[in-house]
């Protein structure tokens, strides 16, 4: 059987918030998704790769929209790797653009950070007012991942 995960994490891939605002988060998110499995914080010391898992489907150009090669993205994802994800930026292959491996439109979303909230079998969304109380309690915007593992 499957499992679904929300995971939040910030916008900017290095961005970790203070101790307490991550527990009150966790907190917080305990109270909207009661029915969830478990919430998890997850925060490290580099920024990792946060992924869809079995929804992953496509990578698009953020600047001419042309779908990505995935052997590309992994040769690129591989490079970005060695120096632990500090240099995200890359020159996409269809427009010749240089861009951030964070801000590729990953069909479904995905990203790059230090930290993540996951709301295990969260059995709802998340509102936007729910969202913005929480990415101010952060003092980050945030994005949604909707992983299946």
């Amino acid at each position: 059987m499957s499992t679904t995960i929300l995971k939040l994490i910030p916008h900017a891939p290095d961005y970790l918030p203070i101790k307490t605002a991550q527990e009150k988060a966790s907190t917080w998110l305990s109270s909207i998704f009661p029915d969830s499995s478990r919430i998890e914080v997850n925060a490290w010391d580099e920024v990792k790769f946060v992924d869809p898992g079995e929804n992953f489907e496509h990578i698009l150009c953020s600047f001419c929209n042309e779908n990505l090669k995935l052997d590309w993205w992994h040769k690129v994802m591989d490079l970005a790797c060695e120096d632990d994800f500090k240099n995200l930026e890359v020159q996409v292959p269809c427009c010749h653009s240089i861009v951030s491996l964070n801000e590729l439109d990953y069909v479904w979303a995905a990203g790059f950070a230090r930290f993540v909230l996951e709301i295990f079998e969260p059995n709802s969304t998340l509102s936007s007012e729910s969202l913005s109380l929480l990415e101010q309690l952060l003092e980050c915007r945030l994005r949604q991942i909707w992983a299946r593992y």
